[in-house]
């Protein structure tokens, strides 16, 4: 393993001051609460962050790397530190007290995954000197992996050994550049609003703020962040100017090919990301379904319409039982084309819940398609004939995706037909299929079918 120099720091910071020990405190009580509470890591960091309002924003966003780094890492660290812990001192990691297992997974961290220099990886984690020759060791010489190729891919990309397992049988040898594109920070997307501006009007007025963008590859409302603003405080976001979105869940939405005019229902909204895209690609003309089976989950849904200008949506709690269908039966044949961005894995975007990978379970996973094949089901007697079905998750197995879709199609009254985005992102059959490593977006699949039909 190679210690990155500061001046080549991924994440851009411009050198490295000694962090204050109430920094230190903060990223430790963090990574505790994540590790022994069962706290999310993303929302144990927002609240960190909301509780400690006077941190400037180089701090917030070292605080959350620091966190991200330790928690998405823990085997990989775990494993290095133990081997160099028994080569230093005859000890063993896991017969260390739980506080000093952070520290030196925070350390090392610092120093092999966020370039700070060693010796202050060192300091800023308060790594004692019967301890610290440890984190040396283990930062600095070259690692000594499992020769079993499941162990090693476990440890060395740091997941748990069952789905190592599982995602080496399906990708090969193309496992390891995935995974390894899955444990570092990914870029940070807009989604250009069309409803209130266009792709290039909204990079010149955010090179103006100071936010220099490129054009995202294949997504014609992508715009790629150089920098990391506070995107929310940005003028033109308060305009509903632009969403914060990654190219590859906006080029979700752009598969379903909703047009102006149509009915088109969202059947797994949530807070409304894909929502908010389908309402720009219909021009709010047209009417525009948002359904999910909690209206917790859509209570950000219209004050962040109202922001973008979108006034054709319809909010639609459907209970998962026979309530549900009785709110959906005036729906049924009548819809052009309906999302089922269905609930899943999550294991294409673990960049942005790094602790996701240790929160599934094998046995979690397993019960996943056939609650995906029944939403599925359950929303494909709202496509009218001629309309399409859109099945989409953000999970890299293909039990919750090719399978899930290929038990589908058995019914027969169902088409696949390609999804009308950029052949790049197409897989052999005609899917999307979008993988962290060859597309630098998060991990996706996306199947539209067409209704050839009647029930």
């Amino acid at each position: 393993m190679r210690i990155r120099m500061a001046g080549a720091h991924p994440l851009g910071f411009d050198g490295f001051r000694p962090m204050h020990p109430r920094e230190r405190a903060l990223v430790l009580d963090v990574v505790s609460r994540v590790f022994e509470r069962g706290e999310l890591a993303a929302r144990a960091v927002d609240r960190a962050v909301r509780a400690n309002s006077h941190l400037n924003s180089r701090t917030r966003h070292h605080l959350t790397d620091s966190v991200f780094a330790v928690v998405r890492l823990r085997a990989r660290l775990d494993y290095l530190l133990d081997a160099a812990l028994k080569d230093a001192g005859d000890l063993r990691f896991d017969s260390i007290p739980t506080p000093e297992q952070n520290r030196l997974r925070f350390a090392l961290a610092l120093a092999t995954e966020l370039g700070v220099p060693l010796a202050q990886a060192v300091q800023d984690a308060d790594v004692g000197p019967p301890l610290a020759p440890a984190v040396e060791l283990a930062a600095t010489r070259q690692p000594a992996w499992p020769a079993d190729p499941v162990a090693r891919l476990a440890a060395e990309r740091s997941l748990p050994a069952w789905l190592a397992r599982r995602l080496l049988a399906e990708y090969g040898a193309e496992a390891d550049p995935l995974l390894a594109a899955l444990n570092v920070r990914g870029p940070a997307f807009v989604r250009a609003n069309l409803l209130k501006t266009t792709r290039a009007a909204l990079a010149r007025e955010l090179a103006a703020d100071g936010v220099p963008v490129t054009a995202g590859a294949l997504s014609p409302w992508a715009l790629e962040l150089e920098k990391r603003p506070n995107a929310f405080a940005l003028p033109s976001f308060r305009a509903g100017r632009f969403e914060l979105q990654d190219e590859g869940s906006q080029l979700v939405a752009a598969a379903t090919g909703a047009s102006p005019g149509e009915t088109v229902v969202d059947a797994c909204a949530g807070a409304g990301g894909k929502t908010l895209a389908l309402a720009a690609m219909m021009r709010n003309k047209g009417r525009l379904v948002a359904c999910d089976i909690a209206g917790e989950r859509m209570k950000d849904l219209g004050p962040r319409a109202s922001r973008a200008g979108v006034f054709n949506v319809q909010p639609l709690v459907v209970d998962p039982g026979p309530d549900g269908e009785h709110v959906l039966r005036k729906h049924v044949g009548r819809a052009d084309a309906v999302l089922v961005d269905a609930p899943c894995s999550g294991t294409g975007a673990w960049r942005r819940n790094p602790d996701a990978r240790w929160r599934l379970t094998e046995s979690a996973a397993e019960e996943y398609p056939a609650r995906q094949l029944s939403i599925l089901e359950r929303y494909a007697r709202l496509v009218a004939p001629g309309g399409r079905l859109v099945y989409a998750t953000c999970s890299l197995l293909r039990a919750e995706n090719e399978e899930v879709v290929g038990r589908f199609l058995a019914r027969g009254d169902f088409a696949l037909e390609r999804a009308p985005v950029p052949e790049a992102a197409l897989d052999a059959a005609g899917c999307l299929k979008l993988l962290p490593h060859r597309h630098r977006t998060d991990g996706f699949f996306t199947a539209v079918l067409r209704r050839v039909s009647r029930e």
